[in-house]
């Protein structure tokens, strides 16, 4: 409807210098909505018969009518429900075990019975609350351990890691050690590991000293826990498979195919902006209170059809309606229609209307004017892109950043736009800057670092 409205303002703006052919006034002015075959008349008018004075407008209708045609199609494609899938791993027995039921290992004590535990008590990683499986870790930076607070989910782990950092593996250390706040004789806990991520988990970049090697270091040795057995991670990835979860499905969309519409979207917009407001600079006709449309558009083209064909000596009244067609196509060129009223503003100019613009426009000096409070303003988005990009955001640093370094931006803008003198925007600054203080002090005793940490 949108579209059609402004074709139809258009096109009346363009019959002042170039008639259009009857198909062409007919596809335009009384229909709502485009069809296969109303694309294709037109297409063929504007190529064969009587074009528009603007090439591009042409091609930019004949695109939209085209968009408009798929539209409901694309966007239904775009979205959809696909089976849930889950990974399994396929067991000596050819049974599949879901891959969530592994844990990942770190350390295994093996003299654990010193500390109340097992003689082989295996130490898991924990992974992030957003992983529901376990990951084959192959270097992705996001994987990396920055660390659990959580006593609970990760009290074992980093209390291994500490211990191991002071006393070292395999229990080489010949000295009392300390675990928790109990005292163990000579030697040190006899404990090793497997494969350590970087991060804040010890053992990654450990040294042998006998062999003067990094084994904590090797992919190879990512290792997996299920019911008390070790699974090294080429028996995983040899085994693993994904299988679809019957009566299972959840909703997604392509994200290229959004891409395109949006791009596509964004296109339409400016393309019939831009013609809307041609056309509106232009409009009205005079002696024509409106673009005629419905019965006034029917009487319209009744009358030019009948001017003509009777110029042409064609008697609709004794052809059959084919002939009458063939008629007005090949002795007519299409046929020929166009508005004997005249315009009422002359034509619009919008290279002009931009160069005048900026030829009068104050921006410049107003940029010129303010340039220390908008250099301000872009000194402040390096540290609150740097806190965004860096994953720094849920730290207090980073919150730090974030909510002094924003209120700082937004002091800027809302000075410039409501302040008027220096005080006043000094005023606006000085109130932002606090509302980033309050907001860093609430968001850091309200706990929810803590909880997101977790």
């Amino acid at each position: 409807m949108l579209s059609w409205h402004v074709f139809s303002h258009y096109v009346t703006t363009s019959m002042d210098r170039s008639p259009v052919t009857y198909q062409t006034f007919w596809v335009v002015f009384l229909h709502q909505e485009p069809t296969f075959f109303s694309i294709l008349h037109l297409l063929r008018d504007f190529i064969s018969f009587r074009r528009l004075s603007s090439v591009v407008a042409m091609i930019f209708m004949i695109a939209t009518m085209i968009f408009v045609l798929v539209f409901p199609t694309f966007v239904s494609a775009m979205t959809g429900y696909t089976p849930v899938t889950k990974a399994f791993i396929q067991n000596d027995i050819d049974r599949l075990i879901p891959f969530s039921d592994f844990k990942v290992l770190a350390y295994v004590i093996h003299d654990g019975f010193r500390i109340n535990m097992t003689t082989d008590a295996y130490v898991m990683r924990p992974l992030e609350p957003s992983y529901a499986d376990p990951v084959v870790w192959h270097g992705d930076e996001r994987l990396e351990y920055y660390g659990c607070y959580d006593d609970e989910r990760c009290g074992l782990i980093n209390t291994v890691s500490s211990y191991v950092s002071r006393y070292g593996f395999y229990g080489n250390n010949n000295t009392k050690s300390s675990w928790k706040n109990t005292t163990l004789p000579a030697p040190a806990l006899n404990i090793s590991a497997y494969f350590i991520p970087p991060g804040s988990l010890f053992g990654n970049n450990w040294t042998d000293p006998q062999t003067q090697q990094r084994p904590f270091n090797d992919l190879t040795r990512l290792t997996y826990l299920l019911q008390n057995q070790t699974y090294p991670v080429s028996y995983v990835e040899s085994r693993g498979t994904c299988q679809p979860i019957v009566n299972q499905y959840q909703w997604g969309f392509s994200f290229t195919q959004l891409f395109i519409m949006v791009a596509l979207l964004f296109v339409w917009t400016i393309g019939i902006s831009v013609m809307w407001l041609r056309a509106r600079h232009r409009l009205p006709l005079r002696g024509h209170p409106e673009v005629p449309k419905g019965w006034k558009a029917v009487i319209l083209l009744a009358e030019a059809m009948d001017k003509e064909l009777l110029e042409a000596e064609i008697d609709a009244h004794s052809l059959r309606d084919q002939e009458v067609k063939n008629q007005i196509r090949n002795h007519l060129q299409g046929g020929s229609i166009r508005f004997d009223a005249c315009l009422t503003r002359r034509e619009v100019s919008f290279r002009r209307g931009f160069r005048n613009w900026f030829k009068y426009n104050r921006l410049l000096e107003q940029t010129y004017a303010n340039k220390w409070w908008l250099t301000i303003a872009l000194v402040s988005t390096a540290p609150v892109l740097g806190s965004m990009m860096s994953g720094l955001y849920n730290q207090p640093g980073g919150v730090f950043l974030l909510s002094i370094f924003g209120c700082v931006i937004l002091g800027v803008l809302s000075a410039l736009a409501i302040g008027s003198t220096l005080r006043s925007r000094l005023f606006m600054m000085s109130s932002w800057f606090l509302a980033g203080l309050v907001v860093f002090i609430g968001v850091c005793t309200s706990g929810t670092l803590e909880q997101s940490k977790k």
